[in-house]
């Protein structure tokens, strides 16, 4: 058995924003793979599983935003803040664990609700 986590994006859900085509179109390619895989490493006790970040507070979420931009990306999340990275650690660390033994092929959104809206 084992565990495998890959990143992927809410881009691969909604479309990305403008100018980010090439990116949701890799990270859906990402979700795609999850799926492809968790089939191949079932019967081998293989979990697969994908992490899918929100706004996240990093020099790739940031680049080219002016602080009214960051403000006005907040609003849109039900939570009203961008994630930190360290946001990231707990939700990867439990599809490692043996507490996520059955789950596999899914994607875990840690957005603070944006994707919902």
């Amino acid at each position: 058995g084992g565990r495998i986590v890959l990143y992927t994006s809410q881009g691969a859900f909604t479309g990305g924003f403008h100018g980010s085509i090439p990116y949701a179109m890799n990270k859906a390619g990402v979700t795609a793979l999850v799926k492809s895989l968790a089939r191949v490493g079932g019967p081998h006790g293989i979990t697969v599983n994908a992490v899918a970040p929100g706004a996240i507070d990093t020099a790739m979420f940031r680049g080219g935003l002016s602080p009214q931009d960051v403000a006005d990306f907040e609003k849109m999340i039900p939570m009203e803040r961008i994630g930190q990275p360290s946001e990231m650690a707990g939700p990867t660390a439990f599809l490692m664990s043996a507490w996520a033994g059955y789950i596999t092929g899914t994607t875990l959104h840690v957005n603070g609700g944006q994707l919902m809206v």
